[in-house]
C-alpha cells in the first residue's frame, strides 16, 4: 500500500496543475462559469461544431422523450444563455426552448447559493410560470431540472401552487450525470483539440 501511495504522489507532483477556468473564475461560479459553459456546449448552433450532438446526449442521459428533441437543428430552437447573447432570459439559469413543437426545459443551477426565494412564491416555481406565461408555453410541454453537486430544491423553492412541477422536476448532479454527459461529449470531439482539451479541463474542474 506504502508503495502504491508513493507511486500516486509522484504522478499527482508531475500531474499539469493549470485551469483556465480556476484562473478566470471562482470554481463555484454559477453564473459566468457553469451555466454560460453548459448552456453552450447545449446550443446547437455554438462554435463547438458539434451540431445537436451535445444537446441531444444531455437530453437523452437526463431521460427525456424523442418527442422533446425533435427538429433540435430546425429553426426555432433556442439556448439561453449562449456565446452570442451571454444573459440570462428572466434569470433563468439555463433555458431550452424548441419553437416548433412548442416545448420548453430549463435548468436551475446551484453550487452553494441559497434558493432565491420570496413570500409569495419559490424560485423554481416563479421560473416555472414564467415560462408558461411569457413564452406561451404549455404546462404539459414544460420540464424542468435542478442542477447541483449533491443537494436538492427546498419545497419553498419547488412550491405547491403547480402539483405537475413536483412531480416532473428532475434532480441531477455534476458528479455523476454531468460527467458522465461530458464523457460522451469529449469522445465527440476527438478531432477537435481545443474543445477536447476544454471539456477536458471543465471535468477536472
Amino acid at each position: 500500500l506504502n508503495l502504491i501511495r508513493d507511486d500516486y504522489e509522484r504522478r499527482a507532483i508531475r500531474e499539469e496543475q493549470f485551469n483556465i477556468f480556476s484562473v478566470l473564475c471562482k470554481n463555484s461560479d454559477e453564473v459566468n462559469l457553469h451555466s454560460r459553459f453548459i448552456s453552450s456546449l447545449l446550443n446547437p448552433y455554438g462554435s463547438h461544431q458539434l451540431s445537436d450532438f451535445c444537446l441531444r446526449t444531455f437530453l437523452d442521459v437526463c431521460g427525456y422523450s424523442p418527442q422533446f428533441v425533435t427538429n433540435l437543428l430546425a429553426p426555432g430552437v433556442e439556448v439561453h444563455p449562449n456565446e452570442y447573447d451571454p444573459s440570462e432570459w428572466d434569470e433563468i439559469d439555463i433555458l431550452i426552448i424548441n419553437r416548433r413543437t412548442t416545448c420548453a426545459l430549463f435548468i436551475e443551477n446551484k453550487i452553494y447559493a441559497r434558493d432565491s426565494n420570496h413570500d409569495e412564491h419559490g424560485q423554481i416555481e416563479n421560473y416555472y410560470q414564467v415560462i408558461m406565461d411569457k413564452y406561451h408555453i404549455q404546462e404539459k410541454n414544460l420540464e424542468a431540472i435542478f442542477l447541483s453537486p449533491g443537494r436538492e430544491p427546498s419545497d419553498k423553492s419547488i412550491g405547491r401552487r403547480y402539483p405537475r412541477l413536483r412531480e416532473i422536476l428532475k434532480i441531477i448532479h455534476y458528479n455523476d450525470v454531468i460527467i458522465g454527459w461530458l464523457d460522451k461529449c469529449l469522445k465527440a470531439a476527438v478531432d477537435k483539440p481545443f474543445l477536447r482539451e476544454t471539456i477536458l479541463q471543465y471535468i477536472k474542474l
